[in-house]
């Protein structure tokens, strides 16, 4: 609580860190948050300066450091999203080219920015210009079996969000949550040695919807609310916020679910793994949370419930069933840590008798690009559409990826 009865945004003083590293890939995500909104012109960045919003960003963690003295690991934001809905189903089906962000949950702007941020790496890459900077930079090297570029290995990818993806890891009905306890034992750039060691957890309640994937509700679609898994409170109004119940049917797959998928099959998307680009999946070495963490049910929730996930094995054989060259393209379950944080990312205050207001319809993107050069975008998450910057059209760069990709 505050002076004159209104109360924090967040209940900071309830929440321990995990550890040091927690915190730093925390502060580190909120800084560049900040910073890119700063860097927008008025009114864009006006427009940002009102209500609630949920920020996910994801971070590098370089094992090779920054060099001099004090050579420890660098981490460094290379993309990230903040928003909290998405599109109605009328307007999805209004979508006839498919070329709007359907969704504008920060987890999934964070991982949509993550793509645009490897399409440049690959540039970064193919060019070979050698400079210093080009080669600490870079998180690509050259795959000699499949000719293609995979991820280095002492560079790995941690997500933050600022409170726990929406849909199972929010349904705390089937675990129970201890205290987090802080290891004072690891600095600001090692993450905890047995973060990826899960527990395997108990299936008991398997009838009720313990593993089920679940869908955004959409306030504007009719549904048969007999059959929708409540755990947040309700939406309102025609557009869904991050808080708003999720359902067993619906047209968007919760944030807890698509984090579950991209456990399983990476976060890179099908377009990376085609020919001259990524040579395997690119999984999430970590998973940090600040508003809502609970380590039973965020384990339960991204991964351990995809325990009956079979990883393909590398593909041996060309499409016509003549001999090919054999791809390292092999999924696994990923079982990413899981790490709170005390961070706040909200320090504003309500005052009384007030609360949250996820309101704010506009959702930003932002990302790592070539020559230190970075992109940010406006996306209007109620019609899906590129509100700054303007151009010829109002389609997000998402799209040119696309066309990019396809032209290699």
């Amino acid at each position: 609580m505050t002076a004159g009865g209104a109360r924090s945004a967040e209940k900071v003083g309830r929440r321990v860190s995990t550890c040091a590293f927690a915190d730093a890939i925390a502060r580190v995500s909120i800084a560049a948050h900040d910073a890119a909104v700063a860097s927008l012109p008025d009114p864009e960045r006006a427009r940002l300066s009102s209500g609630q919003t949920v920020l996910a960003s994801i971070v590098v963690r370089d094992g090779r450091g920054g060099g001099g003295e004090n050579d420890r690991a660098r981490v460094r934001v290379v993309a990230l999203g903040a928003g909290t809905k998405f599109m109605t189903s009328s307007s999805i089906d209004s979508d006839a080219r498919g070329v709007r962000v359907r969704d504008c949950h920060a987890e999934v702007l964070a991982r949509r920015a993550l793509k645009r941020f490897l399409y440049a790496q690959i540039d970064i890459a193919r060019a070979r210009r050698g400079t210093v900077a080009d080669a600490r930079s870079c998180v690509l090297e050259r795959d000699a079996r499949s000719n293609r570029w995979s991820i280095r290995p002492d560079v790995t990818f941690h997500m933050y969000t600022s409170s726990t993806p929406c849909g199972n890891a929010t349904v705390k009905r089937w675990a129970r949550g201890a205290k987090e306890v802080f290891d004072d034992a690891l600095d600001e750039s090692t993450p905890p040695p047995d973060a990826k060691t899960h527990e395997k957890p108990s299936f008991g309640s398997v009838h009720e919807g313990q593993l089920a994937f679940t869908y955004k509700r959409d306030p504007t679609a009719l549904e048969d609310d007999g059959g929708e898994i409540r755990e947040r409170g309700g939406g309102g109004g025609g557009d869904a916020a991050a808080g708003a119940a999720v359902h067993i049917t619906g047209r968007l797959l919760s944030c807890s679910d698509k984090l579950a998928v991209w456990n399983c099959v990476g976060v890179q998307g099908a377009l990376l793994l085609c020919e001259n680009a990524l040579s395997s999946p690119v999984y999430l070495a970590s998973v940090t949370v600040g508003r809502k963490f609970n380590r039973a049910i965020l384990r339960r929730a991204l991964c351990c419930r995809m325990h009956r996930f079979r990883g393909t094995d590398a593909i041996s054989a060309a499409e016509d069933g003549t001999a090919a060259e054999p791809r390292s393209r092999v999924f696994a379950l990923n079982h990413p840590g899981t790490m709170c944080t005390a961070v706040p990312f909200d320090v504003g205050t309500y005052a009384p008798g007030e609360g949250a207001n996820f309101d704010r319809a506009d959702a930003l993107v932002w990302w790592e690009g070539r020559d230190g050069g970075e992109t940010r975008e406006l996306i209007d998450a109620r019609t899906g559409s590129r509100s700054f910057p303007r151009g010829d059209d109002d389609i997000s760069g998402g799209l040119f990826a696309r066309r990019r990709v396809t032209r290699t």
